[in-house]
């Protein structure tokens, strides 16, 4: 078997998972499954959630809700600090 036959019928394997991925929205259900649903930053309220542009660079924020709102979060219910709003705590 040649090297073009292998690379061909693996590129139309690739194709044909790739079509059903897609139409089932597979990718988006596992997004879904595994993302934490506060996926806010407590401090901006900004989103966070992944698939957004800031998700990486978000820091999973430890402190329980009463400790968020004492050190001030407006948004104490989002699980994430943005890394820009990171940097503005740490001056």
């Amino acid at each position: 078997m040649s090297t073009m036959a292998i690379l061909m019928g693996l590129y139309l394997a690739l194709h044909y998972l790739t079509n059903i991925i897609n139409k089932n929205r597979l990718i988006d259900k596992t997004i879904r499954k595994f993302e934490d649903s506060q996926s806010i930053c407590n401090r901006c309220g900004r989103d966070v959630s992944l698939g957004s542009e800031l998700w990486s660079n978000r820091l999973r924020d430890k402190d329980n809700f009463e400790n968020r709102k004492l050190k001030g979060a407006k948004f104490p219910a989002g699980n994430f600090i943005y890394g820009d709003c990171q940097e503005k705590i740490q001056r």
